[in-house]
């Protein structure tokens, strides 16, 4: 097996183990949100309303199924770094202070994580695509987190690889490398200009939280430590820690169907580069 593949397994395994940690019980009861009705993306909604990074519409509803507005976006990352105080100083006519996301869209703007659609208006209720939430998430890491990103394998096989605006492709080869996303089918599909779900938003920002960021002491319910001491890297020069074997036994819990038929091709190394 290619040893990229191995580590896109690694990253993947990471999420597995983080999932399985995560307490639902004392999570909100949205009724519009149940294991059965959305069970790749329960652990994730849990997880961001235990930690505070995003609401329900309203006390009883989460809307899963809502499309996310640049404002839902940068507000949501805002709340993951833990809602800081450095911002930029804005004069955008289309959000005031009284906005939910204004001091959020100030912090996005000071670390270039977002920009204005213009140079005078945000487009606060404007939805977000795919490529734009992957490029806010690879800029939160390298402007605001100061972190190296990681890139595995390729992404140019993929179907819709050549419909990728030039400033995401390398945020959505990144997010592709670390198991944030995953193509889809056959053609392995990216969908860059799709909207992204609010239900999506929570599985995402888990992923990141775990694959990329690690469990963050202190702020998140979690049950596992995440030193250098759990993991191993069987390649020389790697920084990057790698799961253990026993961690893999919980794999399943990391994906959805599709994206475990995928995490098992790749173990039978029928992936031999490529799109994966």
């Amino acid at each position: 097996m290619k040893t990229w593949t191995k580590r896109t397994i690694a990253v993947c395994l990471l999420l597995a183990l983080f999932l399985t940690a995560i307490p639902c019980a004392s999570a909100k009861q949205y009724t519009d949100v149940t294991r059965s009705a959305l069970p790749d993306y329960f652990d994730a909604i849990n997880y961001v309303t235990d930690n505070g990074i995003m609401n329900g519409v309203s006390t009883s509803s989460f809307s899963p199924n809502e499309m996310v507005t640049r404002a839902m976006f940068i507000t949501t990352l805002y709340r993951y770094a833990g809602s800081p105080s450095s911002f930029a100083a804005v004069s955008f006519t289309d959000i005031s202070s009284s906005h939910y996301a204004y001091n959020a869209v100030k912090w996005g703007v000071k670390y270039n994580i977002v920009t204005g659609t213009t140079t005078t208006t945000f487009s606060p209720d404007e939805q977000v695509t795919r490529e734009q939430a992957m490029t806010f998430l690879w800029r939160y890491l390298k402007n605001y987190v100061g972190g190296t990103p990681y890139y595995y394998g390729s992404i140019s096989g993929c179907g819709d690889y050549s419909s990728i605006y030039d400033y995401a492709r390398t945020p959505m080869y990144w997010a592709v490398s670390n198991a944030i996303i995953f193509a889809s089918g056959s053609s392995k599909l990216l969908y860059p200009k799709a909207g992204v779900y609010r239900k999506e938003l929570a599985l995402w920002i888990t992923r990141y939280g775990c694959n990329v960021d690690g469990i963050r002491f202190g702020k998140d319910n979690f049950g596992f430590l995440n030193s250098a001491g759990n993991f191993y890297s069987s390649t020389t020069g790697t920084k990057r820690p790698m799961i253990t074997n026993y961690q893999y036994s919980i794999l399943s819990y990391a994906a959805t169907s599709a994206e475990m038929r995928d995490i098992d091709n790749m173990l039978n190394a029928k992936f031999q580069g490529g799109c994966f």
